[in-house]
């Protein structure tokens, strides 16, 4: 059961990450390139994939 929550946890921040992503591309570009945001996105991908794998 905590994997099922984890990975619908996973799907969340995924989409919250898609919509700021989203949001720098349109309103503030240059933002968008930073290294962190993109090692996140990332990161809670692989995440995501590994609790659905598991």
């Amino acid at each position: 059961m905590a994997l099922k929550h984890s990975h619908i946890g996973f799907v969340y921040l995924s989409f919250i990450l898609f919509l700021v992503r989203f949001g720098l591309a349109n309103y503030k570009p240059a933002l968008n390139g930073n290294k962190a945001l993109n090692i996140a996105t990332h990161g809670i991908n692989a995440l995501l994939l590994a609790t659905a794998g598991a």
